[in-house]
């Protein structure tokens, strides 16, 4: 029998017959085109299998009321739960290719989503549920995608704060595209459809590879050294991309990629990590003012000089940046509905002039 049937299949579905799955030997799973594709087009479009939010949405089904200290990604993990019980043959089998591995995972009683699972939920589980907890943890570790989603935009110049949710989404066909520090495509999601594209980011012949950066903008400018810890640490593997393995020297861009970077990625002081899209999630959000700007529109010239396209943390910045000036704003915060101070000193501003 041929293998990963339900891949292949979706694979061919959501790219409108242009990728096809492929083996290589020694290397692994990858996406080929099978037709030539252009710059800007649309190489496939997959609807999440599950999609996990900061809203807690499947946490909410899954677990007893008033449960704390779980966030996006257990609401992903809860979704999967949900999934492995109440969906569909297909979808399961579908994660299963998607998982292959998922066998060689340990039993995880001290996981802290195992302990607040609703009672109907574990009883359907049954006495694997801690297993295949870790199983859909493991699988969620590898394959899922996260993301920054904007739910609104001030209406005025008089109102500069715009809530955002964390969303973290896993994937079948679109987790099969391999990794490059020089991709030729990369994600957008689509928050009309609830879709995440691939799009080509240069013009692919039929018959190449397709690939995109699991490394956030930060770390695609950072040195070949930093990425390439980072690829070991997070993925197990060692990247030879045609980026990876040629001689030039590049240009540094260490001091623009540093606001995108984090603690663990770099031992450095300064200004790293002051465009994390974490802050999001603090009491003061992620504040756009000009100087914020003027580095995100820099670290656009520093891909561009690399030859790498915008990705993750970047591209979203630009829209927001984009669609901000659209409405006439010099600068916007970003920040979880509820958690901004803004929020709730204009809340507070209301309570006071009823």
């Amino acid at each position: 029998m041929e293998p990963w049937p339900f891949l292949k299949s979706r694979v061919l579905k959501t790219s409108h017959q242009k990728l096809r799955l492929c083996e290589i030997r020694g290397y692994g799973r990858c996406l080929e085109a099978q037709v030539a594709c252009a710059l800007g087009q649309t190489l496939a479009e997959e609807k999440p299998l599950v999609l996990g939010s900061s809203d807690g949405t499947w946490l909410a089904k899954a677990c007893r009321a008033g449960e704390e200290e779980l966030d996006a990604m257990d609401d992903l993990v809860a979704g999967c739960l949900w999934l492995h019980v109440n969906s569909a043959s297909e979808t399961r089998q579908l994660a299963k290719e998607l998982s292959r591995d998922s066998n060689l995972v340990h039993d995880a009683l001290d996981d802290k989503l195992l302990q607040c699972l609703s009672s109907d939920l574990t009883e359907s589980l049954g006495p694997a549920a801690g297993t295949l907890l870790a199983q859909w943890r493991a699988c969620c570790d590898v394959n899922a995608e996260t993301w920054v989603e904007m739910l609104d935009l001030p209406a005025s110049t008089n109102a500069s704060t715009c809530q955002v949710r964390f969303l973290f989404g896993l994937f079948a066909a679109l987790a099969m595209v391999e990794h490059s520090c020089r991709p030729n495509a990369r994600v957008e999601w689509d928050s009309t459809s609830q879709t995440m594209k691939l799009v080509a980011v240069a013009d692919i012949a039929a018959g190449q590879r397709v690939s995109r950066s699991y490394l956030d903008a930060g770390l695609l400018m950072s040195p070949r050294s930093l990425r390439e810890a980072t690829l070991r640490n997070d993925w197990g593997f060692q990247c030879a991309c045609v980026r990876c393995e040629s001689k030039l020297q590049e240009p540094t861009w260490a001091e623009i990629a540093m606001p995108f970077l984090t603690d663990e990625h770099t031992d450095s002081m300064g200004s790293r990590g002051h465009l994390s899209l974490q802050k999001c999630a603090e009491p003061t959000g992620l504040k756009l003012d000009p100087a914020a700007i003027e580095v995100i529109r820099s670290a656009g010239t520093a891909c561009a000089s690399l030859g790498v396209p915008a990705v993750g943390t970047l591209h979203f910045l630009q829209d927001v940046v984009s669609v901000a000036k659209g409405r006439g704003l010099t600068s916007i915060t970003l920040c979880l509905p509820g958690l901004c101070q803004e929020d709730s000193l204009s809340a507070v501003k209301r309570h006071r002039a009823q």
